[in-house]
């Protein structure tokens, strides 16, 4: 990327990210790869960011002597967490230490909510499924504060959703069921200027539960271009300073919002990087410290072209199986190994000898094709680590 100061990239100044799950391992990886050093805090001891980061804090973000010890010598602090109270308390603790904290709470207000973020796309008239009883059966229930595919329904009969409200209380918002392929965009910005990288295909597995990134979608010029005017709409309304994601379902020829998360997403930020260059993290700090960016400056040119395909696996004796990214939250510490099993690279808790593991596995090409066919020699090579010299059981999840 074109830049004022050469001070973000290679310098080794360091991170802080919040939270070691899914969206921290996402953050850790992609600090790690512009060449940050990167401190994590989290609850637990052996999250899966864990592996991933120069040095691991176990503790609560409300002990003042614990962030005061985590806080020094940090440029800048990301969350990978969505509790209300921590996440003030995490912005407390920046603004005292004159520390940059690259989350728009204010947005995140927004999205948080299933909700609100409903009433804000009607009000700018952007097509979202319809409202359930209106739209019939089926339908999709997702409870209104939930993140990701967790307790989201799908229900065909009156007899199902009956039987559903017995059991469900919570706030939930019900609407039509659509069926086609989901695409992703990401939004960065400073509240005045904004970047919109790359749009990737989100493929879901049974429970819809993302198992597969491929980057860059395949969308047609007309749709590519409706996805960025909608995202532009959204942002306009939101003036984002940091990030969030949208996504939206292609149904019967028409895109229909889904949903938007104002927070860092997991699995397509690394998608995109292998694909284009583009890294999440690096902009952020960037875009916060005041520099100019662009879509045209953004592209890092020699790596702009390549096809990315990002999935999770969970390997068990002679069975592979490709799952939803749920998987992963419960893997103990990852490790990340290039060229393992023929990868371009694995994150995974694999230890030699194991006959159960997990892992992200990345993929690049010139194209889609040739990431199928390294698929294919991949899987090959998972077989031979596994003693299975026949192949393996392959499952679709």
């Amino acid at each position: 990327m074109d830049r004022k100061k050469k001070k973000t990239a290679t310098d080794g100044r360091r991170i802080l990210i919040a939270g070691g799950r899914l969206q921290g391992t996402e953050l850790v990886y992609l600090a790690k790869k512009a060449g940050y050093t990167v401190t994590l805090l989290d609850k637990q001891k052996n999250v899966p960011a864990a592996g991933l980061a120069d040095r691991c804090i176990e503790g609560d973000i409300f002990d003042e002597a614990l962030m005061q010890e985590a806080l020094v010598d940090v440029v800048c602090v990301i969350p990978a967490i969505e509790d209300a109270k921590a996440l003030d308390r995490l912005e407390e603790s920046c603004q005292k230490s004159g520390i940059l904290f690259l989350f728009d709470r204010e947005a995140y207000q927004i999205s948080a909510s299933k909700g609100r973020t409903n009433r804000l796309l009607e009000e700018l008239g952007i097509r979202i499924p319809e409202k359930f009883p209106v739209c019939g059966y089926p339908v999709i229930c997702k409870p209104d504060a939930a993140s990701g595919s967790r307790d989201v329904r799908k229900i065909e009969t009156k007899e199902e959703w009956d039987e559903w409200r017995r059991n469900n209380f919570g706030r939930c918002v019900v609407q039509q069921y659509l069926s086609g392929p989901s695409y992703s965009l990401e939004v960065l910005g400073d509240g005045k200027q904004a970047i919109f990288p790359m749009i990737t295909e989100v493929v879901t597995d049974a429970a819809y539960d993302c198992k597969r990134i491929v980057a860059p979608a395949g969308l047609t010029g007309a749709l590519e271009k409706e996805f960025l005017h909608i995202a532009k709409r959204i942002n306009h309304r939101l003036h984002i300073c940091g990030i969030f994601d949208i996504e939206v379902i292609l149904h019967n020829g028409q895109l229909y919002v889904l949903e938007i998360d104002a927070r860092f997403p997991s699995q397509t930020p690394i998608s995109v990087y292998h694909a284009s260059g583009m890294n999440f993290v690096e902009m952020l700090l960037a875009l916060a410290e005041g520099e100019e960016l662009s879509e045209k400056t953004a592209f890092k040119r020699d790596a702009f072209g390549k096809a990315c395909i990002y999935q999770q696996i969970f390997v068990k004796n002679d069975t592979i199986k490709v799952c939803g990214e749920h998987i992963m939250s419960d893997a103990g510490p990852l490790r990340l190994l290039p060229g393992f099993c023929e990868a371009e690279e694995m994150l995974t808790d694999y230890r030699p000898g194991a006959d159960q593991w997990r892992a992200i596995v990345i993929l690049t090409g010139r194209d889609q094709e040739e990431v199928d066919r390294k698929w294919k020699v991949c899987l090959d090579a998972i077989a031979v680590l596994q003693g299975c010299m026949g192949g393996m059981r392959y499952i679709e999840g």
